[in-house]
Parts: C-alpha cells; sequence; structure tokens
C-alpha cells in the first residue's frame, strides 16, 4: 500500500503541522524498562545520522515552542531536539565500538545506555483500535520516489506527459480523462517529460514526487506542485468492483492494465484528481519540507502525530532484496519476507495513513525501494524515544 502525498503536501501547505502551536499530544503510553525491546539496527547508520542531523538543523532555524505530550506525561517539545543530539552522541560512540570490539558488546553498551537515558512509548490501543490486544500492535506499509524512464520529447516508446502546473485557471482543473487522453493540456508548453507507462504516472500522483531519468543518464526530481482539485479515488477499488482483479495489491493492478490497454481510459477515469509538478534539485520533502532519508524516515497518522521528528524504533518484516524485482506480483503473500529491526524519524504523514499503530517506510529511490514498497505490509511494532 502507498502513502498518499498528495495529501500529506495539502496538510503541509495548509500549515496543519504548525511549530508555533503550543501542545501536542500523541496516544502512547510509557513502557517500563522491562518492556523495552531489543534494540538492533539493520542499516549502517549513516543514515540515520544524516536525517538526525535534518531535522536537528530544520528545529535550530525554526526553533521549538510549546511542549508535547507522551504517555500522559507533557514535555517541553525542545526535548525532542536534545534527544535527537543525544542520541546522535550514542550512535557515534557505538559505531566506534563496533570497530573493535565484538559485535555483542556494542549491542548491549547500546540496549544499556537507552535504558539508562530514554523513556519509549508505544502505542496505547484501546478496544475498537485495529490490533486491539495483539502483540504486534502495528501496520507498516511503504513508500518510495518514484522512478520514471523517460524523454524529453514523445517517441514511440514514452507517450504520455508529465504536467507541470497550467497558470490558466481552466486549464487547472481539468480531469485525469481530460488530460491523458483527451489532451486536454497537450501543446501548451507544460510537458515536463514524457513517460512510457500510464500507471506508473498514476502511482507518481499518489506518492507525490518521483525521479526521472533521460536517456543520456540525466536525472531530475518531481516534486509536487499543486493539483487540479478534482476527487480522488482508488482505481483498485473500481477494478476490484469490476472483477478485472481479484485483490487490490498494486501488482494485480499493474499486470491487468499492461495486459487490457482497451481498458484504460475506462478505469483511469475512475481517479479524476491529478496533480502537477515542478523539478527540483532534491527529493520530495516530508511535511515540514525537510528532506525524506531512504530508509530512516516514517510517515504516520497527522491527527494523531502531529508533532514531527520524534526518534522512532521499528520491529517488523520487509521484503528479502533478492536482486529480482517482480512488480506484477498477484499473490503478495509469495513475496519473501525478511525480519527487521530499524531506527527511523517521524517526518512524514499521508491521507492513507490512519490509526495509532500505523506507518509508512520510506524507502528511497533504487529498483528495491520501488519493489519493497510495492508490497510492504506487515505488522510489528512501533515505539517512539524521548530522553528522561
Amino acid at each position: 500500500m502507498l502513502t498518499t502525498l498528495v495529501l500529506a503536501s495539502l496538510i503541509s501547505a495548509a500549515g496543519a503541522t504548525d511549530l508555533a502551536a503550543t501542545n501536542y499530544t500523541t496516544p502512547t503510553r510509557k513502557l517500563t524498562t522491562a518492556e523495552y525491546p531489543v534494540f538492533s539496527d539493520d542499516l549502517d547508520m549513516a543514515g540515520l545520522e544524516v536525517a538526525i542531523q535534518r531535522q536537528i538543523d530544520l528545529w535550530t532555524q525554526s526553533g521549538l515552542r510549546g511542549t508535547v505530550t507522551l504517555g500522559g506525561t507533557k514535555y517541553s517539545a525542545s526535548k525532542a531536539k536534545t534527544s535527537l543530539q543525544a542520541f546522535k552522541q550514542l550512535i557515534d560512540q557505538y559505531t566506534l565500538c563496533r570497530k573493535t570490539k565484538a559485535s555483542a558488546q556494542c549491542a548491549g553498551y547500546l540496549n544499556g545506555s537507552i535504558q539508562a537515558k530514554f523513556n519509549v512509548f508505544a502505542p496505547e490501543l484501546v478496544q475498537g483500535d485495529p490490533r486491539y490486544g495483539q502483540k504486534q500492535d502495528s501496520l507498516f506499509t511503504g513508500y518510495a520516489t518514484q522512478p520514471i524512464t523517460g524523454s524529453a520529447t514523445p517517441d514511440d516508446v514514452n507517450t504520455h506527459a508529465i504536467y507541470a502546473y497550467p497558470k490558466a485557471a481552466a486549464d487547472q482543473k481539468q480531469t485525469r480523462d481530460a488530460i491523458d487522453f483527451h489532451g486536454a493540456l497537450s501543446g501548451k508548453g507544460l510537458e515536463l517529460a514524457y513517460a512510457p507507462n500510464l500507471f506508473d504516472l498514476y502511482l507518481l500522483h499518489i506518492e507525490g514526487g518521483g525521479y526521472v531519468t533521460m536517456p543520456n543518464n540525466v536525472g531530475f526530481y518531481l516534486s509536487y506542485d499543486g493539483e487540479n482539485k478534482q476527487p480522488f479515488a482508488w482505481i483498485s477499488k473500481y477494478m476490484l468492483s469490476k472483477g478485472y482483479i481479484s485483490n487490490l495489491s498494486t501488482g494485480a493492478q499493474r499486470k491487468y492494465l499492461r495486459l487490457h490497454p482497451e481498458k484504460w481510459e475506462e478505469i483511469y477515469s475512475q481517479c479524476p484528481s491529478y496533480v502537477y509538478f515542478k523539478v527540483t534539485t532534491e527529493p520530495p520533502n516530508g511535511v515540514e519540507n525537510i528532506p525524506v532519508t531512504p530508509g530512516r524516515s516514517v510517515a504516520t497518522d497527522n491527527k494523531l502525530y502531529a508533532f514531527k521528528g520524534l526518534l522512532t524504533f521499528v520491529m517488523s518484516q520487509r521484503p528479502v532484496d533478492t536482486g529480482v524485482y517482480d512488480l506484477e506480483q498477484e499473490d503478495p503473500s509469495l513475496i519473501p519476507m525478511q525480519n527487521f529491526s530499524r531506527f527511523f524519524l517521524d517526518q512524514d504523514t499521508g491521507g492513507a495513513i490512519t490509526g495509532k499503530g500505523r506507518a509508512d517506510i520510506y524507502f528511497g529511490q533504487d529498483d528495491y525501494a520501488q519493489y519493497a514498497a510495492t508490497y510492504q505490509q506487515q505488522t510489528g511494532n512501533i515505539y517512539f524515544l524521548l530522553l528522561k
């Protein structure tokens, strides 16, 4: 399942996450030390340090005011910044430890330091919440910076345009059907690139950003720059209702659409919403205009976790990186999975990400990232850390 960064961008533009707000509350409970998970990380720590520094820089520039409540206790919002600074020092020490000592000894140091210095919180589920009473209280999906192979001009392969935001009000409101199948914006100088696959462009709109690689291997990022204010609808639900697919998986949609081009207009017209883009030099940003970091940023429900930047820990499963990335697997249960645990920062949100135990993992922009984002839908546990 994919996060709707289109809606995230709208939330951000409307100021739903406002650093000037005075009080934030999270639906969490404080764990006893005996309840702490075993903290381990399956990635190189360099990416985590990048994510942490980006968040610290943002808070340094914008300032932190007000409070954030975790586990029923109100903390100064500035404590989130000192927590990241302290944790950055801790992982620096952990990284040095790994160079000279056994991994088990360093893991013991890491866990001991967290127990001594940090409070740990988990979602406080109540009756009626999804996964209430279950050991694995959270559901994790994934998203990626959509990769697009395109060209600067249309050709026999690249026939579908990616459009910039129109200046004319009438053009801004055109529907997906009018734009993609009836040339409503064609020839108006709005084409940023041309792509071969209409389904990839639909996913690009859902993700809110992507990366285009041109024939000369020159590439650029695409970032959200507006939308047509028409209703959004999942084409997967329509396809399922018509019996075109047997489940809502992205693989099933992709395969059916490849095999049935005669159904394209019928299917895509069910989603009138359309997104416009701009060329950027950086990946698409999270809700506070901070670049999300591959494998180190997660998106949570902005209504419940409006305070962004908290140090987060995830234990779940993810698709195995076999080097073979089949994007048309109709049965996601056949995708091999592996256990993993990792530190993240909660830096994003999405319209499809709702609930206390719910997060979307940002995998990045390579082939594995697209594959993982397509099939990531696993339960597990999420935790939030704050200095004592």
